[in-house]
Order: C-alpha cells, then sequence, then structure tokens
C-alpha cells in the first residue's frame, strides 16, 4: 500500500499550532502516531496517541514529556497522523490534553522551549548551566475552549448574541443545549463581590447542560456572557436526556459527578478571588486515599463520607474539589480532567466508604454512547481541565494538616 494513504490527517503548523492539532486527534479519541518535520530537525518528532491522549514523544534525544513540549517549538514544518500505526511504546506521559496543551504554550511564551530554526539550536544541544530553568510559568490569560464541529444534523434550531447578553438556547419549554457556531463567550460564576471568570469558550464548545447530568441547582451561578456577536445551533436537552435514561447507574453517577467538579473547582476560583478566603483548613485531618500518581488506585463511588481532591506540590496542597455520597474518585479511563491520579490526590475523612467502579466495564459501555453524549463529556471535561489550572495559578499552596 502507497504510504500516503495511510494518512489520515495532514498539513502545516503555519495553518495550525501544535496545539490545535493535539486537541484535534484527542476529542476524536484518535490512536495512532503523529509525525512531525523540520527541515531544521535531522530526525521526525513523533508523539503517540492511544484513545485520543499522548502516551509517549519523541524529538532528537529527548522522550516522553519534555519531548512532547520541545515539539511546541516546531513552529515551520509540517505534520501527518497515521491511524494504522500500532502503538505498542511504552506510556511515560500521564497528563491530560488540555493541560499539555496549555503548558506547552506557556513555556514556549516565556521562552523555556526553543523555537526550531536555522541559527537556533535546541535545549539538549546547549550546556546545562544554559538552559532554561524549568519552572511553572503563569497563565497568559485564561485559555479557550475549542472543540471540532460535531453532531451538526441533531441542531433544531439557530440564534445568535450580541455582546453582553447571556448566551443560552431556549424558547417557552425551557433550556436548551447549544453549540457555538461562531464567536466566543466567556463562562462567568457569581460571587458576593460580582462575577468571577472562569474559563472561556470558541466554535465547537457547547454552552448550557443536560438536566439528567446536573445537579439541581448546581449550574444556576454560571453563565456564559457573549464576547461579541455569537452564533449557536440549538439542540433540544429533552431528547437527550433519553440517552442517559439508558445508561447505568455507575455510568451515570460518573457524569453527574463530573458536573460537579466543575462546579466545585470554580468556587475554588471565587474563593481564590476573595480577600476573606483561608485555605489552611480544607481537609484538614484527613488522610489519603489515593497518592498523586498512583494509576493503579482504582475508582470509587462515594457511598459515605467526604473526599477531597487536592494538587500536592512542595509547597503544599492546593485545594480543588469537596465530594460527597455519590461523587467519583479515582481514575476514570474515558476522561482525563487534570485531577487524580496524574495531577492531584484525594484525601478522605475518617468515616469515608466507596463501592468499586468497574472501569473496564464502564468503558465498554461509554464506547457505545451516542456522539452527543461524548461530545458534552469531551466539552465538560475540557471545562474541569481549564478551571483547574485557573485555580491552581490562583491559589498559593497552603501547607497539609
Amino acid at each position: 500500500m502507497n504510504l500516503k494513504e495511510e494518512i489520515a490527517l495532514a498539513g502545516r503548523f503555519r495553518f495550525l499550532s501544535l496545539g490545535e492539532v493535539l486537541q484535534m486527534l484527542g476529542t476524536a479519541g484518535c490512536t495512532g502516531e503523529l509525525r512531525m518535520y523540520s527541515r531544521y530537525a535531522r530526525e521526525p518528532g513523533l508523539v503517540y496517541f492511544s484513545r485520543g491522549l499522548p502516551v509517549n514523544a519523541r524529538a532528537q534525544e529527548l522522550t516522553g514529556i519534555d519531548a512532547l513540549y520541545s515539539l511546541f517549538g516546531w513552529l515551520d514544518g509540517e505534520f501527518e497522523f497515521y491511524d494504522t500505526v500500532t502503538v505498542t511504546v511504552e506510556r511515560t506521559i500521564n497528563m491530560g490534553l488540555m493541560e499539555i496543551v496549555m503548558d506547552g504554550a506557556r513555556l514556549l511564551d516565556d521562552g523555556q522551549v526553543k523555537v526550531l530554526g536555522p541559527d537556533t539550536g535546541t535545549a539538549q544541544d546547549m550546556p546545562e548551566a544554559e538552559r532554561p530553568a524549568k519552572k511553572k510559568p503563569k497563565l497568559k490569560g485564561i485559555p479557550i475552549i475549542r472543540l471540532p464541529f460535531r453532531n451538526q444534523k441533531l441542531i433544531a434550531l439557530e440564534d445568535t448574541f450580541e455582546r453582553g447578553e447571556v448566551v443560552a438556547g431556549r424558547n417557552g419549554a425551557g433550556a436548551f443545549l447549544c453549540l457555538i457556531l461562531e464567536g466566543f463567550a466567556n463562562v462567568f460564576k457569581e460571587s458576593e463581590g460580582g462575577q468571577i471568570r472562569i474559563c472561556r469558550l470558541g466554535p465547537g464548545a457547547l454552552v448550557g447542560n443536560i438536566p439528567a447530568v446536573t445537579k439541581t441547582g448546581s449550574g444556576q451561578s454560571i453563565s456564559a456572557v457573549a464576547a461579541g456577536a455569537v452564533k449557536v445551533g440549538v439542540f433540544d436537552a429533552s431528547k437527550l436526556n433519553a440517552d442517559f435514561a439508558r445508561m447505568s447507574y455507575q455510568l451515570r453517577r460518573i457524569l453527574v459527578s463530573l458536573d460537579n467538579r466543575f462546579v466545585q473547582v470554580s468556587d475554588r476560583v471565587v474563593e481564590a478571588n476573595s480577600p476573606n478566603t483561608d485555605f489552611r483548613a480544607f481537609a484538614a485531618n484527613a488522610r489519603t486515599l489515593i497518592p498523586q500518581g498512583d494509576r493503579g488506585a482504582g475508582a470509587q463511588l462515594i457511598t459515605e463520607g467526604s473526599a477531597f481532591v487536592v494538587r500536592r506540590s512542595e509547597e503544599g496542597i492546593v485545594p480543588l474539589a469537596r465530594l460527597s455520597q455519590g461523587d467519583f474518585v479515582g481514575h476514570v479511563p474515558f476522561f482525563s480532567i487534570g485531577h487524580e491520579p496524574n495531577a492531584a490526590e484525594v484525601l478522605v475523612t475518617a468515616n469515608f466508604k466507596g463501592n468499586h467502579i468497574d472501569t473496564d466495564r464502564m468503558q465498554a459501555e461509554y464506547d457505545l454512547l451516542s456522539p452527543i453524549v461524548k461530545h458534552f463529556v469531551d466539552h465538560l471535561t475540557n471545562c474541569v481541565s481549564v478551571t483547574t489550572m485557573v485555580a491552581c495559578d490562583l491559589i498559593e499552596p497552603v501547607g497539609s494538616e
């Protein structure tokens, strides 16, 4: 077979950034090999994908996440993605896609990733003393959540909003779920001091909730406001509820809990903007259930007690979410939200109890879900991931009790 016939996606980085390419492959759930070519590199850069997530990478002498970050500096080149390649490499990258995209872009902006060109060497060619220090740079604005356009055939009607209007698809029967077709929206959460911006939405992102997935009242304080002219396609959320009604109890609870994660992390962003917030009592006297980085801990649905999701660093912990009965904790294979186990740990109260989740069975059930439900989950996981990074950027780590 001709090699070109095996290429599933190809293009030039002059028109698409690496971050955009990674998001396209991630939201499509692709498995395969991304090959990047630059006239300034001796060998192609490689990124290996499994179920939409980068699992390893290689760029000259670098491997793993360092290699992937270095590839953000390949601004003038071409890429090809092969979905016919069997991925057998060891998994060394255990980060969420949005976290990788945002960190890579920020490292590039801060000069910690070299731009590959005729007069530049790569970081591994530099003496150790001259290499840029590896540090986590601050966010330069809140990233925009974009997703590939999908499910347009399910759009019942279109609507437009002007700058400053609250974006919501609705008619006399109530609220609907919207797909942003054109324009951008800012997502705000109400606080005692006014509105706090928690994330930004662009084309392909969704506005609104599916009632079967949203805890009563959880989204009432969150609204999307048009940042300019915005055009949306409106889905009838009542029809989508039928897809969720067919789910098993455990999968439905996981998705409801995922929505609660977004609400919880957005609460931390609001609290971080208040001068009166003291995070030192968060998770006080709680014990560790899932250490940060422990991918073998499995997943549970909470039946009693409370759990606290925190990101741990050398300086202390950053509080992210406070969970209770019906919420999940642990590794769920079909989404990555920048929480446990890769980028956070779970602390629990003394009376904590949970039921084991059969994640293999959940994965098999999730694979059979309708495209619009998967689109909604992709959107929600991106919201959690971005808002988590905003929270970690705002909150100074506190010493754990």
